[in-house]
């Protein structure tokens, strides 16, 4: 699958809209089932800390990684459960590398998860939610595509409605 710059930029902002609004729907349900939250933002949270002021653009860079990880799945596996495998865990590591990063860099989590499995920088827990999650992206990205300059819009001022106006 050959991705231009468009779709790419469709990718970042579709993930800047999606994945504020999927922390938020994911942390509330998880916060009324376990009792706890499964994480919660340390730098400018919003929404009960289950997104940040940085969110859309931790997942802008996601959408633009997703989109390309994708892409590169889908040439080497025709499984579309194995691909969403491999783009759960992908989330999983990078959502480590940036913790991780940024500790070493500033000495402070952007996010801190309640388990402990993964020293707080991330959860196994996750797992299951990034799978649906990958299941949405593709799914989404996939009917947007020929209407990309609408949708992008339309995804950006959700967002932007979302994180910045309605906390």
């Amino acid at each position: 699958m050959k991705l231009s710059t468009k779709h790419l930029v469709l990718g970042a902002i579709l993930m800047s809209a999606l994945g504020p609004l999927g922390e938020i729907f994911v942390g509330t349900v998880y916060q009324y089932v376990a009792g706890f939250p499964l994480w919660q933002y340390q730098i400018f949270p919003v929404h009960h800390a289950y997104t940040s002021l940085y969110a859309p653009v931790i997942w802008a860079v996601g959408g633009v990684e997703l989109c390309l990880m994708d892409a590169y799945l889908r040439g080497k596996t025709a499984s579309r459960m194995w691909r969403h495998i491999f783009l759960a865990v992908d989330i999983l590591i990078v959502e480590l590398l940036i913790n991780i990063g940024l500790v070493l860099a500033f000495g402070q989590m952007i996010f801190r998860y309640t388990p402990g499995d993964l020293l707080h920088f991330s959860s196994l827990q996750t797992l299951p939610f990034y799978f649906i999650a990958g299941l949405v992206f593709t799914g989404a990205f996939k009917i947007l595509k020929p209407n990309s300059y609408r949708a992008a819009l339309l995804f950006g001022f959700i967002m932007f409605v979302v994180v910045f106006l309605a906390n």
